[in-house]
């Protein structure tokens, strides 16, 4: 009998994050490894309430509300749901994987597990509390995860982070993590999804130029602002720096408005145009307020861009220290201008800061690694472990 994993997660494709793609790229992998997946989520709008894909992933959606554009879906309480819930106790898993403790879902799924006898883990992939940019109801949403984490913790005591950033951020609650599940990418298939769409070419940037790329949500705590001001400040004394972003968000008027000679908003991009993206950049720069460990980060890296990014999370554990790359203590907009500067004025780094982070990014975060070591830590049973092996080589 094959080894049951049921992994939840409130948001998941169609919709897109950094937590969807982390479980699209976990549960895959997991699959070639001869582990049965079910994944359930919230139900979105023209989504199906269950789906088989073609790796035979089961997808189950649960009715849900959704609030703060998308951002916090809520679990309905009705027929449907019950009905899926039935299904799901039906199907004897082996293990619950509930991904970031504040969703309602997170909350049903440990509920779920305790209720079933089933072993259960909380993978935390944030540093800092969730935020709309409003005083008033920051406060508000900062009760409430403190909330739903002390009722979590009644239901499940092994928590992880996808970073050590991560785990740390879990003390905040009162929690020790018991080790880290790595984001990760899929370098077997990155290459093969280049749309190769030529942007050099497309903007007319010359090709001994720099460039620097931004892709994430346009949201104030990305620090995409403080990023474009930092690049308007070095092209006033000497027109030195591109910047091409991609992304959407509230701030797509703001961004659009921005726009010059030396500075693109493209919107929101096909994953397929994000890595044509990359591969024609020198330099990809994302100064957040608050990360986990951005996938973006290592996609970047992996086209051997160059890093900036801020110590708000896991990405400092791929730039461990300036010869990999950059790691700003904020995102002042003055901060990132003087990292940029350090680039022009010195770019011979470039390239050898990014080969040696694309090297780490090898070693330690493809989907294959980090799949190797979630079936070390939580695949135990001799029975489900000989099958495994044979798929994986461990």
């Amino acid at each position: 009998m094959k080894f049951s994993c049921c992994i939840f997660s409130a948001q998941f494709l169609p919709h897109i994050g950094g937590v969807e793609m982390y479980v699209q790229k976990i549960s895959n992998q997991l699959v070639k490894c001869g582990v049965e997946v079910t994944i359930v989520t919230s139900k979105m709008k023209n989504t199906p309430s269950y789906e088989l894909t073609d790796n035979g992933i089961e997808i189950y959606r649960m009715p849900s509300l959704q609030l703060m554009n998308t951002r916090l879906p809520v679990l309905k309480p009705c027929k449907e749901t019950s009905q899926i819930e039935k299904k799901l106790q039906q199907k004897n898993f082996d293990l619950v994987m509930i991904n970031t403790r504040f969703y309602p879902l997170s909350l049903f799924a440990a509920k779920f597990a305790k209720k079933n006898n089933i072993k259960s883990i909380i993978v935390e992939h944030g540093t800092d509390y969730l935020t709309v940019n409003n005083p008033i109801f920051d406060r508000i949403i900062k009760i409430y995860e403190k909330s739903i984490t002390s009722k979590i913790k009644n239901y499940c005591s092994d928590f992880y982070g996808v970073s050590n950033a991560c785990c740390d951020w879990l003390k905040t609650f009162g929690i020790s993590a018991k080790g880290t599940i790595y984001n990760c990418i899929d370098t077997e298939n990155i290459n093969s999804l280049d749309s190769c769409v030529d942007y050099r070419h497309k903007f007319n940037i010359p090709k001994d130029a720099l460039v620097v790329s931004f892709v994430g949500r346009a949201v104030e705590e990305k620090g995409v602002l403080q990023l474009v001001e930092a690049v308007k400040k070095i092209n006033q004394s000497k027109p030195s720096l591109y910047l091409l972003m991609a992304g959407s968000g509230p701030l797509d008027k703001e961004l659009s408005s921005l726009q010059d000679d030396y500075i693109k908003y493209l919107g929101s991009l096909a994953f397929s145009d994000v890595i044509a993206l990359f591969s024609v950049c020198d330099i990809f720069c994302l100064p957040s307020r608050s990360e986990g460990f951005p996938t973006v980060v290592l996609e970047a890296s992996y086209k051997n861009c160059y890093i900036i990014t801020t110590d708000k999370g896991g990405a400092k554990e791929l730039i461990i220290n300036d010869d990999y790359g950059t790691v700003i203590k904020d995102n002042n907009s003055d901060t990132i201008m003087t990292a940029l500067l350090d680039l022009v004025n010195n770019q011979d780094k470039i390239k050898k800061a990014a080969k040696l982070a694309n090297t780490r990014l090898n070693e330690n975060f493809t989907s294959e690694k980090v799949c190797e070591n979630f079936i070390n830590t939580f695949i135990k049973s001799e029975e489900h472990y000989e099958t495994i092996a044979d798929n994986t080589g461990i």
